[in-house]
């Protein structure tokens, strides 16, 4: 019973490693423990065509808590794209938030490559005006990151990893594509030996294999994402750039994914630096044992941050944009009704040689009216302000719109929300929609037309 507890302990409440367990129970007499660990795990193992030098195959072990770890950060990525897609094609918003994280990316590009910079310098990169040649590195990569966003590659192969490397290199033609020499660093293999990278023999075969894998493996793309990392690392293809050519990859395996144009710019580049520090030992233990799961653990921990952390971005530019937009319509509905007043006042003059007291009365009611439609105006702009400060999700026109049209059991469409907030058909579409989503209204089909119903609050 003991050693059943240890198996799942150290598989889903930990993914530890041989030597993990030894240092836990302090003990290094584990053989049988560790026996059944490695028979609890094969109940889960799903064997990837990827390949070691020896030819034999990786996997990764599907456990409860790392099915629901992938699950997770795909759930993540997902709503990353939701939200961001959910923006207006040239809305300030994607600007703000594109310009945020390709600064991020560059700041992150240059630490790696150990440049000295000021962040004007980085600007400069992002509007297209750096003249600085010890930036080109930087310049090679934000531009390819554009390329991509416009040309994404539906298959990923040796053409496509060629047409990388040239952009990175900042070559029109490459001399030279795979190394052709042994790669330069010396690996350790905790067996205490020495040994090199993939010998140049065996790269296209072993990269050959890669391809196959990210196009045609049914496994989710966040193993996928993972497998790529380690694999340049592991195979060293080229003699330089492997990480960066790495990390493209990855983000086209995103797009692809249909995680769209986030895929671009949420900052993985995280990645290059954690290597030596956190990931250089992981990728060890997988090369030691080929389970690709404690790597996948490792990146997955890493990304999930970063993923969250441009959610967080997102929020926090909606809600400065919804001020900004709040304030606008504010003024806006202001002079509206200043210029409504002028307008009645000039369309329906009286002269009149002497007030009777008809008239008197009339004008009386008349500003009462006036002063009617004002504490109105005045009441919906707190409830649209309301709405926006307890849900930062709601866009200001959504909340303008659910503001005045909130009676329970009346019906709303999206042809109202088009005339209404002036907007195209599918912003309005998309509008009402996100407003079912988010409680506001419940949608009916009537008559084979779409109907939205306010929900009781």
């Amino acid at each position: 019973m003991a050693n059943i507890d240890l198996t799942v302990r150290f598989t889903e409440e930990i993914y530890a490693t041989r030597r993990d367990v030894m240092r836990i129970l302090n003990t290094s007499l584990i053989d049988s423990i560790w026996r059944n660990i490695e028979e609890y795990r094969s109940r889960f193992s799903r064997l990837l065509s990827l390949r070691d030098l020896s030819q034999k195959a990786m996997y990764v072990t599907y456990g409860i808590n790392i099915s629901e770890k992938i699950s997770q950060i795909e759930r993540k990525f997902i709503r990353a794209m939701t939200l961001y897609a959910a923006f207006d094609k040239n809305a300030d918003e994607k600007v703000i938030l594109k310009r945020e994280n390709d600064f991020k990316i560059l700041s992150l590009l240059a630490n790696y490559y150990k440049l000295s910079y000021k962040d004007s310098d980085l600007h400069l990169i992002i509007n297209g005006k750096n003249f600085d040649s010890k930036f080109n590195p930087l310049v090679n990569y934000y531009h390819l990151l554009n390329y991509l966003d416009e040309t994404y590659h539906s298959q990923v192969s040796e053409d496509f990893l060629a047409e990388i490397f040239a952009k990175l290199k900042g070559e029109e033609e490459l001399v030279s594509f795979y190394r052709n020499e042994p790669f330069k660093e010396v690996k350790e293999v905790l067996i205490g030996q020495e040994d090199e990278f993939a010998p140049v023999t065996q790269i296209e075969p072993l990269m050959n294999d890669l391809f196959d894998f990210i196009n045609k493996s049914e496994i989710s793309f966040i193993v996928k994402i993972v497998a790529v990392y380690y694999f340049f690392d592991y195979v060293k293809p080229f003699a330089s750039l492997n990480k960066e050519v790495a990390l493209i990859i990855m983000k086209n395996i995103l797009i692809i994914s249909d995680i769209g144009e986030v895929s671009t710019f949420i900052p993985i580049e995280v990645l290059l630096s954690k290597h030596e520090t956190k990931l250089k030992d992981v990728f060890r233990e997988v090369q030691k044992t080929n389970d690709l799961t404690y790597a996948l653990i490792a990146i997955n921990e890493f990304l999930l941050n970063e993923i969250e952390t441009f959610l967080d971005l997102i929020s926090n530019v909606k809600i400065l944009e919804a001020k900004k937009e709040f304030h606008s319509l504010d003024e806006e509905e202001v002079i509206a009704e200043v210029s409504e007043k002028k307008e009645e006042r000039k369309i329906t003059p009286k002269v009149l040689p002497t007030p009777s007291k008809e008239v008197i009365v009339s004008e009386e009611k008349e500003v009462v009216i006036e002063v009617e439609k004002v504490e109105k105006v005045d009441e919906l702009r707190l409830v649209v302000k309301s709405l926006l400060e307890s849900n930062p999700l709601l866009r200001p026109k959504q909340a303008k719109f659910y503001a005045s049209h909130r009676t329970i059991g009346k019906y709303y469409t999206i042809a109202m929300y088009q005339k209404e907030m002036n907007v195209v058909y599918e912003t309005a579409r998309t509008s009402m929609e996100q407003l079912v989503s988010l409680g506001y209204y419940r949608r009916e089909s009537v008559k084979n037309k779409f109907v939205y119903t306010p929900v009781k609050k």
